[in-house]
């Protein structure tokens, strides 16, 4: 379990809050996906392939509560997006500082 609950937040179109989910803990069967997207992340060539591949892992890191199109029309902060990446990669212990930073 993480110490702190990894959140995601939509907003609305004048960037006020509107929708928060919340996971306490990081299934460990997400930890492959989150390693694969990583190393996609790492590969120029790879780049929209593997924003995709987050997108999708994003929504299954929530359990679905949302959609693949809820969060491409959404207004959903990047860093969040990353931050649930790296939190996975960090708890299963592939430490990805490109991932963290945001590189």
């Amino acid at each position: 379990m993480l110490k702190e609950a990894i959140t995601l937040t939509f907003y609305d179109d004048n960037n006020e809050p509107i929708k928060e989910y919340k996971s306490a803990i990081v299934p460990w069967r997400l930890l492959k996906k989150a390693v694969d997207i990583g190393n996609k992340l790492k590969d120029d060539k790879s780049i929209s392939e593997a924003i995709d591949a987050l997108t999708s892992f994003v929504c299954e890191f929530y359990n679905n509560q949302f959609t693949v199109d809820d969060l491409n029309s959404g207004n959903v902060d990047v860093d969040d997006m990353k931050t649930v990446l790296a939190a996975v990669l960090n708890a299963g212990g592939s430490h990805s500082p490109n991932v963290a930073a945001g590189k």
